[in-house]
């Protein structure tokens, strides 16, 4: 689950110089400037990364942290994802397309599930899968699976603040059911329902995903 993001190249480091030393160029600084500029070499660098963290971001996603979840050895999808609104998890609603996709016959069960530590994206603007999965770089990288999506619930099980979100918008996993294909997951805490909501979609559906919701990838 490790991601692996491509070096700058060459060019594209001189390009940028290019750019600074125009910019540098442009402004027609004085000596005295110029050695006051240096004089606060740490700001100026710290300054530079901000900026160029601004431009280089995703105008799709932005990046709230990470979560870390735990070893699970075995998970049985229909032991844990089922209408119980007494249990540590309230979960008041399955939607059908869940239940087709990880319920249907013996329902998926997971097995040896690493320790890991997930992204977490906010979206910015509504899109559908495609483009979602893409910038988050690709199947592999996007892909988790239906026990760190529970353990996550289990933390805010009552709807408790946590790294879900529990406003009514979707926290939406990538998780493939038992023959390999992907589909969009989601939970929320219902507004007004007090319960969680459970959700599937395949990840060729044209709905789209409306801004603010969240993303977990690996």
């Amino acid at each position: 689950m490790e991601q692996t993001t491509p070096s700058m190249t060459g060019k594209q480091k001189r390009d940028i110089r290019d750019l600074l030393r125009d910019a540098l160029d442009e402004m027609g600084l004085s000596n005295p400037e110029a050695q006051k500029v240096l004089g606060n070499g740490g700001q100026l660098k710290a300054g530079v990364k901000d900026l160029l963290t601004k431009l280089s971001g995703s105008d799709l996603l932005e990046a709230i942290g990470t979560v870390s979840t735990p070893v699970i050895p075995t998970f049985s999808a229909k032991d844990y994802f089922k209408v119980d609104t007494s249990g540590a998890v309230k979960i008041g609603y399955v939607w059908e397309g869940f239940s087709n996709a990880f319920l249907a016959g013996d329902g998926k069960v997971e097995a040896d599930i690493a320790e890991a530590t997930l992204r977490v994206h906010k979206l910015v603007k509504s899109s559908v899968d495609s483009p979602i999965i893409a910038e988050l770089g690709g199947e592999e990288v996007a892909e988790t699976s239906l026990a760190q999506m529970y353990e996550l619930m289990k933390a805010q099980g009552q709807g408790q603040q946590g790294i879900l979100l529990t406003n009514g918008y979707a926290n939406i996993f990538y998780i493939r059911d038992a023959k390999g294909v992907l589909w969009a997951a989601s939970c929320y805490w219902g507004s007004g329902y007090d319960y969680w909501r459970v959700c599937a979609f395949p990840v060729t559906s044209p709905i789209a995903w409306r801004a603010g919701f969240q993303v977990f990838s690996c």
